[in-house]
């Protein structure tokens, strides 16, 4: 398994390759947690992904 920094940012596209999900539930995702944008580009921290994903049960088995 890797080591990821907690206070990393991450995009809508590392999200979907990551999660194995489609384009829509990663940006469903992004709108549900905190997140910033920098042009077109949503970007969201590691570790709010990581609390929501263990607030909502879905964290995969290969992470």
């Amino acid at each position: 398994m890797k080591y990821y920094d907690p206070n990393e940012w991450i995009s809508v596209r590392m999200l979907q390759e990551e999660l194995c999900v489609s384009r829509s539930t990663a940006y469903r995702i992004t709108k549900a947690i905190p997140h910033k944008t920098i042009g077109r580009t949503i970007r969201i921290r590691r570790a709010d992904l990581e609390h929501y994903l263990r607030t909502h049960d879905q964290i995969p088995t290969n992470w």
